[in-house]
């Protein structure tokens, strides 16, 4: 699917898509992080049949669910993605980990393992695009991306191997 971009000086950027049923979808991001949905039923319309408004912690919270982060209706092999062999895995940090207690930032999981974390689930709650000051707590289960080989000494190290 190809998407367009435009820049709203003032205000933010715009995207603009077109899905497989030819309807229309524009996502107008604001500079102050609220975003808003446009949906069109069909690709040439001018009016939208309905309208989104999202702050920016809502929003971030729809793209992980969007991303897969939190259910995966598929098996895991099927998730792997095809660049590069990037999977998405969750990993439950475990007390004698590593990793507790600590922030992200703190952790340096990116460079130690060439990592990403992308949420955290912990309990009911769910943190989409965590910030790095994000503490990672014994529980705690981390969503993240990267190869195959930094994900395993990630995984160790969340079950408290290293």
């Amino acid at each position: 699917m190809q998407y367009k971009t435009s820049d709203l000086p003032g205000i933010g950027k715009r995207y603009s898509l077109e899905t497989s049923h030819r309807q229309k979808i524009v996502i107008i991001t604001h500079q102050h992080g609220q975003r808003e949905i446009y949906h069109f039923k069909n690709a040439d319309d001018d009016d939208p049949d309905f309208i989104i408004e999202l702050n920016d912690e809502e929003a971030r919270q729809i793209g992980a669910i969007l991303l897969g982060v939190d259910y995966q209706p598929v098996p895991d092999e099927k998730m792997e993605l095809m660049i590069n062999s990037i999977k998405v895995h969750w990993f439950a940090v475990k007390e004698e980990s590593c990793l507790a207690n600590l922030s992200i930032a703190q952790a340096q999981i990116r460079k130690r393992t060439g990592v990403t974390v992308i949420g955290i689930k912990r309990g009911e709650d769910f943190i989409g695009s965590p910030d790095v000051d994000e503490t990672i707590l014994p529980g705690d289960v981390l969503i993240v991306i990267g190869k195959r080989e930094p994900v395993k000494a990630l995984e160790a190290m969340c079950r408290g191997n290293v």
